[in-house]
Order: C-alpha cells, then structure tokens, then sequence
C-alpha cells in the first residue's frame, strides 16, 4: 500500500522496531481510529506537535513524510487499529 510516496508497510516495520514509538502508535491510533478520518489525523498531528522537543520519535515521524499526508496517517492508524 503507497500513499503519497510513503509505503505504509516499511514504515510500520520500522516503527515496530522501536519499542516506546510502536507502544506510543499503538496507543495513540487505538483512539484516533474511534475519533474518525479527520479528527483523528488531527488528534495524531497534534500529539505529535506536543511531544518534547528532544523525543527522537517526534523528528522520525516528522522527517519520515509521515507527518506531511493525512492519508498516510489514516492508512496507518487503520492498520495499526485492526492489528493491534
């Protein structure tokens, strides 16, 4: 699946790599997905933005392009809602 350039798949594999990053995704999709499409790609940029300044996991997903398309936030969040 590629939305934007991003392959969902990579990305997920990488981030499950990481363990405080896939238990802050797990955690934080969980709730987007019940917020729906739109406030729930808001709610996940915004707990991204709030994230300290140093937290290595805000610049991956900033830098990724992870960040940048709301269709790849969503197609995350739903793959990581019925997977968890």
């Amino acid at each position: 699946m590629v939305a934007k350039g991003i392959n969902v798949g990579k990305f997920i594999s990488l981030i499950k790599k990481s363990k405080p990053a896939w238990q802050w995704l797990a955690k934080n999709a969980k709730k987007a997905y019940q917020l729906g499409k739109t406030k729930g790609v808001r709610y996940i940029r915004h707990e991204i933005d709030n994230m300290k300044w140093y937290r290595p996991i805000k610049w991956a997903l900033k830098a990724s392009g992870f960040y940048a398309s709301a269709e790849t936030i969503w197609s995350v969040v739903t793959w990581v809602y019925h997977h968890v």
